[in-house]
């Protein structure tokens, strides 16, 4: 599958947190939050994966893949 704009950032991202998370799922949380992602600042675009990792890590993970593939990612 070939990876999304986003999700190289974010898998950088997550790796600098010792994080081992799904970035097409990260990026859903921040979709749902934010729709879209080209206005945020790079320190906003960290900190909104900071929250959608809290969110990934909270929710069921079933939850979370049909939030990715609702976005089509």
């Amino acid at each position: 599958m070939h990876e999304q704009p986003y999700q190289a950032r974010i898998r950088t991202i997550l790796a600098d947190h010792h994080r081992d998370l799904d970035p097409r799922h990260v990026e859903g949380w921040m979709r749902a939050e934010n729709g879209t992602l080209d206005a945020l600042s790079t320190r906003d675009f960290e900190d909104e994966v900071l929250l959608a990792i809290s969110a990934c890590e909270q929710a069921e993970p079933e939850i979370t893949e049909n939030l990715a593939q609702s976005y089509g990612l």
